[in-house]
């Protein structure tokens, strides 16, 4: 895997999009921590490829927020259900 930081993606950026295009991927990062993950794609396969991001990034989401919250009892379950179909 190839690190960049941005100053190179700034100065040399088609030689990157190279590496991209040859190897697969290159990470791009803003002092020396990765904030960018570049892939190499067909436009075949765009559509794929940017959904299947964001199912990763929704995913990635979701976990974020199973890992804050605070499990509930079956009881208080049932309470919240209760409160809100009588909003309904």
């Amino acid at each position: 895997m190839n690190f960049y930081g941005i100053k190179d993606l700034r100065n040399d950026t088609r030689s990157i999009l190279g590496v991209v295009a040859r190897e697969g991927n290159a990470i791009i990062t803003d002092n020396g921590k990765p904030k960018v993950m570049m892939i190499s794609i067909s436009e075949r396969d765009f559509e794929e490829v940017y959904a299947l991001s964001m199912r990763l990034k929704a995913l990635r989401a979701m976990e974020r927020l199973q890992e804050q919250a605070t499990p509930m009892t079956m009881e208080e379950i049932e309470a919240e259900i209760t409160a809100a179909r009588r909003k309904e």
